[in-house]
């Protein structure tokens, strides 16, 4: 359903045990609210792309229970607010290899602890493709977590147009 002209509130009720879809793809429209929760039944998710909307929320990081999710794309909406994570929660994200949040309002420092949790990223996998990670057009501060340096499959990493400070950490060579 991407690159159409669908607009309003974005209101859905996912199921648990009903929902069998793989990919979820809104890309290009003009929908409006939160992000549904109810997405987080869809435990068959590989792709969610909501970029492009005009989605008003904070970071859905309930998105990283999702087991088999390769590709997260929120990026050009309007989620605004830290990134932040829960040193209780293990293994969010764990077959992430793109994660776009570019051109939203996010702030805060960059979540150590979300990096941590990238499993895919720390593996170099061939039959893959590149893992990519999309911070640019926020308002992060602080500096780059040297733990970036542990996901040596990723291949694109765009922090730009961010109030990043400090050194690039030399971990990043790894």
């Amino acid at each position: 359903m991407q690159h159409n002209n669908l607009s309003g509130t974005f209101k859905s009720n996912f199921s648990i045990g009903n929902c069998y879809l793989t990919s979820f793809n809104l890309y290009g429209n003009k929908l409006e609210g939160r992000i549904p929760r109810s997405l987080a039944n869809c435990q068959r998710l590989e792709v969610v792309d909501l970029g492009d909307n005009l989605l008003n929320d904070t970071s859905p990081m309930w998105l990283g229970t999702l087991t088999v999710l390769q590709v997260l794309s929120l990026r050009s909406n309007k989620l605004h607010g830290p990134i932040r994570t829960s040193s209780f929660i293990k293994n969010l994200f764990p077959k992430l290899q793109i994660k776009d949040l570019a051109s939203n309002a996010f702030t805060g420092e960059l979540p150590v602890n979300l990096f941590q949790n990238l499993e895919a990223m720390k593996r170099v996998n061939q039959t893959l493709n590149e893992s990519t990670v999309d911070f640019s057009s926020n308002r992060f501060k602080e500096h780059i977590p040297g733990i970036m340096g542990d996901l040596i499959a990723l291949r694109v990493l765009n922090l730009s147009h961010n109030e990043l400070q400090g050194h690039i950490p030399p971990s990043l060579g790894n």
